[in-house]
């Protein structure tokens, strides 16, 4: 049996049970499904990969998709967290974070969603 990371299992079962409320539910296709996103996930080369594997075989619409990333990630490494943030982005998902990254950026463009979308 291959090696998961607990953080994708996460993420894959999340994804999973949204595909089976919508096929229960009519009305399912219409909310976002928020997932805590780990610093060691974020930390990973093959985070966005991972990402884009898990939305491929669990055909889950991206955009239904929040990943909640926890504030410790960024101070990490910075120019890397983002990098893979703006990849995780491009992939149609929904990006979060407490409102402290705007004081960190100082109003500079950056990959994390509005919250209200």
């Amino acid at each position: 049996m291959p090696k998961i990371h607990f953080g994708y299992w996460v993420l894959e079962t999340a994804c999973l049970q949204t595909n089976q409320w919508q096929e229960q539910y009519s009305n399912a296709h219409s909310f976002t499904i928020n997932v805590n996103f780990f610093g060691r996930q974020l930390q990973m080369d093959d985070c966005v990969e991972c990402v884009g594997r898990i939305l491929e075989t669990t055909a889950i619409d991206p955009a239904q998709l929040k990943l909640e990333i926890t504030e410790s990630v960024m101070m990490k490494d910075v120019e890397n967290s983002v990098a893979r943030m703006h990849r995780l982005k491009s992939l149609g998902i929904k990006l979060a974070m407490d409102g402290w990254h705007r004081i960190l950026f100082h109003g500079e463009p950056q990959p994390i969603s509005d919250g209200h979308s």
